[in-house]
């Protein structure tokens, strides 16, 4: 994973490498969710453009309310209060469209809140990147069409050659309908997609997310987290979202492992 972001951090052109970081970053998303610009066969099937504007981030704060060893035995000397103790964290706030949807005719997409802390020693990524938001005010980020991103990666620097990365048995469906499967597990070399699965990865092994994490960071409902974690309680509302409740897995992107 950190020679997956180093290989971002060396991609020449300013726009490409910030869309990977929003990419991996921002609900681990799709290239589909960042882009401000239609390829020529989406306009025949849909007129949405899911990518953001600058206007899209914002700042918070979260109120810390767990004490680490430190603190609390600075809070024992009486070097400083209790109230002191909970520091408060910058947050960047990034409001993201949720695509792969089945949208009725005029029905405007769901969005979801995605939440990085903005200190460095946290999310390396996470004040670069909103200050690239801020300074697009009404404007698109990233004003380009995911084929030209996926372009530039595979034939302009193409960054990720010799990485590939592993899927599990699939079905491959056409209007709905499942027309064939998959051979069983394989490896794909690394393209964009690979960053939604790679940061998936990072979420449950480093951060520790569960199923409700997951949904809330991603724009799942309860339902289709519940056929990911079984430890999600099945009287949560079938068709619940969480996409808004960022307060429940920020806390756990503060316990960023170091190396």
């Amino acid at each position: 994973m950190y020679d997956v972001r180093s290989r971002i951090e060396m991609v020449q052109r300013e726009d490409i490498r910030l869309c990977l970081k929003a990419i991996y970053l921002l609900g681990a998303a799709r290239i589909s969710e960042m882009t401000g610009k239609l390829c020529p066969k989406d306009k025949g099937r849909r007129q949405i453009i899911y990518g953001p504007k600058g206007t899209d981030a914002s700042l918070t704060e979260f109120q810390v309310r767990e004490l680490t060893f430190e603190t609390a035995i600075q809070v024992m000397k009486g070097d400083i209060s209790l109230a002191e103790s909970y520091p408060k964290i910058s947050v960047a706030l990034i409001r993201i469209k949720i695509a792969k949807q089945h949208l009725a005719k005029g029905e405007m997409p769901k969005s979801r809140l995605v939440a990085l802390p903005l200190e460095e020693k946290y999310e390396p990524w996470t004040k670069e990147l909103y200050e690239y938001f801020y300074k697009s005010q009404d404007n698109y980020v990233f004003p380009f069409t995911r084929q030209k991103a996926w372009h530039y990666i595979t034939h302009k620097e193409p960054i990720f050659k010799g990485l590939t990365y592993p899927i599990e048995k699939y079905k491959i469906k056409k209007d709905g309908v499942v027309i064939a499967e998959s051979s069983g597990r394989s490896d794909k070399p690394f393209k964009l997609h690979a960053l939604r699965h790679l940061r998936t990865k990072e979420l449950f092994e480093e951060y520790q997310f569960d199923g409700l994490d997951f949904a809330a960071y991603i724009g799942w409902s309860t339902r289709k987290a519940s056929s990911f974690d079984q430890n999600i309680p099945q009287q949560l509302p079938r068709y619940a979202t969480v996409y808004e409740n960022w307060k429940r897995y920020f806390p756990k992107l503060l316990k960023r492992r170091e190396g």
